[in-house]
């Protein structure tokens, strides 16, 4: 990514958000940050969907990453558990 001060679209004005509405997207999207003033690019959503999924750093994911939570199978017998069992408040 090279371009970070700068969204990949045309954005009217100080105090718009998303492109303009008959504008043109830049060219080369995989070099922005940001695609509107609100909006990361495809790039960047790959990048921090990537590390969700996969990373097993704590600092990027806490206390599991999603891959490892996709695949945990719960005891469905712990439903058929009646209710006065847990503690009523």
């Amino acid at each position: 990514i090279e371009v970070i001060n700068a969204s990949c679209c045309y954005v009217e004005g100080t105090e718009g958000i998303t492109c303009e509405e008959y504008g043109s997207p830049c060219s080369n999207r995989s070099i922005y940050l940001y695609y509107d003033r609100v909006h990361p690019t495809e790039k960047v959503y790959n990048y921090l969907s990537t590390r969700a999924y996969l990373s097993n750093l704590s600092s990027e994911v806490h206390p599991i990453n999603v891959k490892t939570l996709a695949n945990i199978t719960f005891n469905s017998t712990l439903y058929n558990v009646p209710y006065k069992l847990w503690p009523v408040e």
